[in-house]
């Protein structure tokens, strides 16, 4: 019998197999070697524990239905982060909100770059422009400094 039930499958590098995995019943784990086969193995355990449940009058729980999202949230920031993203939405000539669609748009698709063009770092004896990320520096943190 096909569960309704949520069914997410990992795969287990320690024990050479997969793992499937229901929130609905986070006591419950199938294995096997294939995806497929972890699956039908949680699916099995699935269905043991609902019989079980119902056998003793206990409550079945029910399966997560996909949620609905309307595209709206309600954000809080700071004020001065607020500023600085209008600003910005102001000097590319949209809206804040399609500014910060944009963003988040970005930033979800993988491209977690900044644009660091105005962002200099000090170093003792010159100033250069900042093109790394901080996992790229190998001096210390505390030889360098933001210049404004």
């Amino acid at each position: 019998m096909e569960s309704k039930y949520s069914a997410h499958i990992y795969w287990d590098s320690n024990d050479g197999d997969f793992i499937a995995r229901c929130t609905e019943f986070p006591h419950l784990s199938g294995l096997g070697k294939t995806k497929k086969e972890a699956l039908k193995s949680l699916e099995d355990a699935i269905e043991m524990a609902v019989e079980m449940l119902k056998e003793d009058g206990a409550v079945v729980p029910p399966s997560m239905n996909c949620p609905e999202y309307s595209g709206n949230i309600r954000l809080r920031m700071p004020k001065s982060l607020h500023r600085t993203l209008s600003e910005k939405a102001e000097t590319e000539g949209v809206s804040l909100n399609t500014y910060m669609l944009s963003l988040l748009s970005r930033n979800s698709a993988g491209e977690t770059h900044l644009h660091l063009n105005s962002i200099r770092i000090k170093t003792e004896d010159s100033t250069i422009p900042s093109l790394f990320t901080n996992s790229e520096v190998s001096e210390s943190p505390a030889n360098f400094r933001v210049a404004s």
